[in-house]
């Protein structure tokens, strides 16, 4: 296993759009992080073999990993470098706030290793700010931007969200021209959406908020990919842009379909074939799990259809796209025929038209077709009883 994903479940405040889970109490902290490296012990033995394994991507998120005191946040990385081999990292992540970014903090996640740091910015707008309930404001943003710009020697991204009630393309404009001009090597850009049991699905039911109409957020998404790409951004996935070489290696193997662990509460585990599993999203039900010896988890065997509509969805997401010869060589050549059969029931403007119409370059979606990646997807699903058909 050579990447792993470590979810720390806290934060300070609860942001009204998010669905993960997290505590804002942290009475439990050290249990948590204690039962982490409890769980990789009992899940998957890194001593077994000649020495400690090789791990090529290691990422902190959650939860807010950079609210962890010094102590806390070293107890947790040098467990995970204990029993791994440090030596093979291509990029350690962390997630950051911007109240926790500060000269003090660059030093210590440096001393440990971390070369990638990912900046919670969201907006630099006080009112969305307030509107999410962020920890941070935009003073406190500005202040992370530039000390990571001038003081953090290695690659960084910031993270950005749009399509917030009563956004207009000023709006969002402004949002990247300033966080952009900070020339982070990487940035994400999520549309705002309501999740059940979130404060922002509430206010929304209520009719106390209006999400912007589809065509709004089809709009805002066209000016963030013009505005994007006119300052050497690739969208080299549907959410995640990058100028060359700084593309996230963890995130990438995520969407390749590789194999990764996740360690904590509500974290996901793949075997890179036909599991899945995930904890337990509780605090002390995760940790009374691991120190009774049996972490309470779910696990999931994919069928084989399965595997072929997430294979369609996570490709058509990519700047790359779905390559058709690989399709036929996970799925079989039946499996192609019934693809195509659906795609042609779809507009070619939502393609680029050498994957569409022909098969020598892989399927794209256009920029039009990026604002529909999720209906087109699911039209193309399929169902597929063996894997090895028609090989």
């Amino acid at each position: 296993m050579r990447s792993v994903y470590v979810h720390v479940p806290f934060c300070r405040k609860a942001c009204h759009y998010c669905a993960f889970h997290f505590s804002t109490t942290r009475t439990a902290q050290a249990r948590v992080l204690k039962a982490m490296i409890r769980e990789l012990d009992l899940r998957w033995n890194p001593h077994s073999g000649s020495g400690p394994p090789p791990l090529e991507t290691l990422y902190l998120g959650g939860g807010t990993p950079s609210l962890l005191e010094p102590d806390a946040l070293s107890f947790l990385v040098r467990g995970l470098g204990e029993r791994f081999d440090f030596s093979t990292m291509q990029e350690f992540t962390l997630e950051a706030n911007p109240e926790d970014v500060h000269a003090k903090n660059l030093e210590l996640w440096k001393g440990l290793g971390v070369t990638r740091i990912s900046l919670g910015v969201q907006t630099v707008d006080d009112r969305f700010l307030q509107g999410m309930n962020r920890a941070h404001d935009s003073r406190q943003a500005l202040d992370a931007l530039r000390l990571l710009a001038s003081d953090w020697s290695g690659p960084w991204t910031a993270d950005l969200i749009y399509a917030y009630p009563d956004q207009d393309s000023e709006d969002l404009v402004k949002d990247l021209e300033t966080i952009l001009s900070y020339s982070p090597g990487h940035f994400s850009a999520y549309q705002l959406t309501q999740e059940p049991r979130t404060v922002l699905n509430t206010k929304v039911q209520r009719g106390d908020l209006q999400m912007p109409e589809d065509d709004k957020a089809l709009e805002l998404m066209q000016v963030l990919y013009q505005n994007a790409e006119a300052q050497g951004y690739r969208a080299y996935e549907i959410s995640n842009f990058a100028r060359a070489g700084f593309e996230a290696v963890h995130n990438s193997r995520y969407w390749s379909g590789a194999p990764y662990l996740g360690l904590g509460p509500s974290a996901h585990s793949f075997d890179g074939g036909y599991t899945r599993s995930w904890n337990i999203s509780h605090n002390i039900h995760y940790c009374r799990g691991i120190e009774e010896g049996s972490p309470e988890q779910t696990v999931e065997v994919l069928s084989a259809a399965d595997c072929l509509n997430e294979f369609l969805m996570i490709r058509l997401r990519l700047d790359a796209g779905m390559p058709w010869s690989e399709l036929v060589s996970r799925f079989g050549l039946d499996a192609k025929r019934r693809v195509r059969e659906r795609l042609a029931t779809l507009s070619p403007t939502w393609f680029d038209p050498r994957g569409f119409f022909g098969e020598d370059d892989p399927l794209r979606l256009s920029n039009e077709g990026r604002g529909l990646a999720d209906y087109i997807a699911s039209s193309l699903f399929d169902d597929v009883p063996d894997p090895t058909q028609d090989n």
